[in-house]
């Protein structure tokens, strides 16, 4: 795989109107100019690239007809000036503190290295776990969570040391140096509760990390840098050089932003990933904002950046979020946000916080209406009138009598009368759920409805096909769990081949998977406090 927007290629440009093979070395910019159209038409002639900073070599383009009237600019290599290069491509460019770390090359390599379908392993990726220690001898990403391995491997191959049990995500939060967040830089190692990967670039408090078992792939995908638990950096590696500064002083004021809105530029922003954030070509935004044309790679925090019509924007999943929730807030409906998040589709009940969700253009950010009151209190009037909250780690639920039952202690599963915990969502809303509660799992007004609910969340078409092994694979994602002990424990308490279908079970096999998801989950009762 090749980085689109890592290296300008000095090839002779063949005809436009024509089929193009990418090189080694090639960008989708680079491609562009040497055709003489823009970016945006290239793009447009070529829907099957998802992903335009990754292209590979040997892949076939589409080449449009140029615009009448442009001729195709001079390809340039890479050693000419900045103030040479098109402003497309410039905006593109690592910015001048981009600190080049040794080992970023090493993990660029691996772009593109995937799980394999069925039981097979993908070598490389237990080459990965090989290199962190890891011992798992099965399906190499379907049952065993390698982002931290793949950090182990590039850490390795770069000749530094890495963390103890090196394939645990969290242990890199130990490792290295302490890096403060005003200091980060890209190939840090961030580090969250249940992920690692290494910084490929900042916008605002987005960090877009370079990291394995990212959408079961080696890719760079952004994440909320305000749930990070540590910025890591090796011991005594060099901090990338302070920027020279910008002589001009900042942008003067932006002209009246168009129909689509305007963003604030924020420490770490380029105009390339604000494009790619609201969903908008880079040709476009250059468009919308001309002042920026003459140097893209100038603009400063505070500076104002307008949108053109059909933008999107990015909203952050939190604690209690649902799809349906947010498509409410944002006046869109769920059918389009599941559109413009099809990697959502296959089970929408499935949201973490720190998620990424794109809303689709024409959506209005309305209030919560939430009836609950507090930070972290999110109610919902279930049947009869009932409702349920969480108040920190405590579920309290207002019975339709008026009566408050707080509910301490215990498990989680217990608290929130949901022996499976589910999460909250429509799918639990629609099995009787009152509410949300600690963890943004749901409330059940008892613990029969909650064991239901796992029968039906079961036997509908998220998990009725798959065998019991694959269900519960999906039902505890290695991110949040011990998949492998979760599988053996659910076929050890119910004798049953962990090969067959959910489809297949009778109502007594299904009621031993039931009973199976609730030890495992665990039900230990707490202490329960009812004011009238």
């Amino acid at each position: 795989m090749v980085n689109a927007v890592s290296s300008l290629s000095s090839h002779v440009s063949p005809s436009a109107g024509s089929d193009y093979a990418v090189r080694p070395g090639d960008t989708l910019s680079a491609i562009a100019q040497q055709h003489g159209v823009s970016l945006d038409a290239l793009l447009a002639a070529n829907p099957q690239v998802r992903d335009p900073d990754r292209i590979a070599g040997g892949q076939t383009l589409s080449i449009p007809e140029p615009v009448a009237g442009t001729a195709a600019p001079a390809a340039h290599a890479n050693s000419e000036p900045l103030s040479s290069v098109h402003p497309s491509i410039r905006a593109q460019l690592p910015a001048a503190n981009d600190g080049g770390a040794g080992w970023m090359a090493i993990a660029e390599r691996e772009l593109g290295q995937a799980e394999v379908s069925g039981t097979r392993a993908n070598p490389r990726i237990m080459e990965y776990h090989a290199a962190s220690g890891f011992w798992g001898k099965d399906d190499s990403g379907r049952d065993n969570a390698w982002c931290g391995s793949f950090v182990a491997f590039v850490m390795k191959e770069a000749g530094h040391p890495i963390a103890n049990e090196a394939y645990r995500a969290r242990e890199w939060a130990n490792w290295g140096e302490a890096v403060p967040r005003a200091d980060i830089q890209r190939g840090d190692v961030v580090v969250f509760p249940n992920h690692v990967g290494f910084v490929d670039r900042v916008e605002g408090n987005t960090v877009h990390l370079l990291g394995g078992n990212q959408s079961n792939a080696v890719n760079v995908a952004p994440y909320d840098l305000g749930n990070a638990i540590a910025i890591r950096r090796p011991s005594g590696a060099p901090a990338a050089p302070s920027p020279t500064p910008d002589p001009t002083g900042p942008a003067p004021n932006p002209s009246p932003a168009p129909r689509g809105g305007q963003v604030t530029v924020v420490a770490g922003d380029t105009l390339s990933g604000i494009a790619r954030r609201h969903d908008v070509g880079l040709d476009a935004l250059l468009a919308a904002n001309p002042r920026f044309v003459a140097a893209p790679d100038r603009i400063h925090p505070g500076d104002t950046v307008a949108l053109p019509a059909g933008a999107s924007t990015t909203v952050t999943v939190r604690d209690g979020d649902t799809l349906s929730g947010i498509a409410g807030r944002h006046g869109v409906g769920l059918p389009a946000l599941l559109q413009a998040n099809p990697h959502l589709a296959a089970n929408p009940d499935l949201i973490h916080p720190g998620q990424f969700v794109r809303v689709p253009s024409g959506a209005v950010s309305t209030p919560s209406t939430s009836t609950a009151s507090g930070p972290d209190a999110t109610a919902t009037v279930g049947e009869g009138g009932a409702s349920a909250r969480a108040q920190g780690r405590d579920t309290v639920i207002t019975h339709a009598d008026g009566a408050v039952e707080t509910r301490s202690g215990g498990t989680l599963a217990w608290r929130n009368h949901n022996p499976g915990n589910i999460r909250a969502g429509d799918f639990a809303n629609a099995h009787g759920a009152l509410g949300t509660g600690p963890g943004g799992f749901a409330v059940f007004p008892d613990r029969a409805t909650g064991e239901r609910a796992i029968g039906a969340l079961l036997q509908g078409p998220s998990y009725r096909n798959l065998s019991i092994n694959d269900a519960i694979h999906r039902y505890a994602p290695p991110v949040e769990n011990d998949t492998n002990a979760y599988q053996r424990t659910i076929e050890r308490l119910t004798g049953l081949d962990s090969g067959r279908s959910i489809a297949s079970l009778s109502a007594a096999e299904l009621s031993r998977v039931v009973g199976a998801i609730q030890v495992v989950e665990g039900w230990q009762e707490g202490h329960v406090t009812r004011t009238p």
